[in-house]
């Protein structure tokens, strides 16, 4: 408990002394059988003044406005930025090898909306690229609207692969509309491609001084020198894909590597409970003046 305005419970006790000095006039009996006659010396003499002074006691402190606290804890989701940055390149209007009828964009579609379906509170983006790099959707709480948009990728391809522009379109998104500090980046790819040295410089700078985490999922890559360069350099992730299965797999393993986080705040509410001194006071009060008008009535 606490009182909130304490300094008015100084100021009430120096006024209650000031109003009711202690020194008191004597009065001179020659007897004190006399005396004891006047006063009514009795055990409920006293009874009336203990009652008022409990109640201006009480009023007092009213008046420092007593509180009382108690720990309320409250939970919420902490949302990531996350961008899904999907290979729209020739290659992937084919099957993986080894694998027959269903393509590899197919399968990659599949887990991506499973993915998707995860991230309730998170804010996604959707970015596809081939020989350039085209922004789908941006960042939005919005699944529906994005796995809509993910389903109905694969009317058009976009020539080879680049992995130069896509990179630098989701790190310009991140840095135009993130408002996260957990960002997560998501590049799946079949095909590999040279990334100059100054390239992966700026992009392994920017990653880090964003503080983003870097998934990079590789179907079937054989040689993914540069690509992985970067993924190393900023402690990313790699997740190898030769099997249809392994697309949901490696998907599932980014949601188990990104779980949805809680932060749990702690904060004190204060309860008043000044009403209750109020009223405990007018109780007292109100009994001394009930005694003093009947029980306990002074006749001369």
């Amino acid at each position: 408990m606490r009182l909130a305005s304490f300094y008015l419970l100084a100021v009430g006790f120096l006024f209650f002394l000031w109003r009711f000095p202690r020194a008191r006039q004597a009065v001179g009996f020659s007897r004190l059988a006399l005396w004891r006659a006047v006063s009514g010396s009795t055990p409920w003499a006293r009874l009336p003044g203990l009652l008022l002074g409990a109640g201006l006691l009480l009023f007092l402190l009213a008046l420092a406005r007593p509180q009382w606290g108690q720990v309320v804890e409250s939970e919420r989701l902490m949302a990531r930025d996350i961008i899904l940055v999907l290979d729209l390149s020739y290659s992937m209007d084919f099957p993986l090898l080894g694998a027959k009828d269903v393509k590899k964009l197919d399968l990659a579609k599949q887990a991506a909306l499973e993915f998707l379906s995860r991230r309730k509170k998170d804010r996604v983006a959707l970015m596809v690229f081939g020989d350039e790099a085209y922004g789908v959707w941006p960042l939005t709480t919005d699944m529906e609207i994005l796995s809509r948009a993910v389903s109905r990728l694969g009317d058009r391809y976009y020539g080879g692969t680049n992995l130069v522009k896509p990179l630098r379109e989701a790190l310009g998104h991140f840095q135009e509309m993130g408002r996260s500090r957990e960002k997560v980046l998501i590049l799946l790819s079949d095909g590999d491609a040279p990334i100059a040295e100054g390239d992966r410089v700026w992009i392994s700078q920017r990653m880090r001084e964003q503080g983003i985490h870097f998934y990079l999922l590789g179907v079937q890559l054989s040689n993914a020198g540069d690509i992985l360069s970067v993924v190393n350099s900023v402690q990313g992730r790699y997740l190898d894909i030769q099997k249809p299965e392994e697309f949901s797999r490696a998907f599932a393993e980014i949601a188990r590597l990104e779980p949805s986080r809680i932060a749990v705040a702690r904060r004190l509410k204060y309860r008043e409970i000044y009403p209750t001194a109020v009223l405990a006071g007018l109780g007292f009060f109100s009994v001394f003046l009930v005694l003093e008008n009947t029980v306990l009535l002074r006749v001369p």
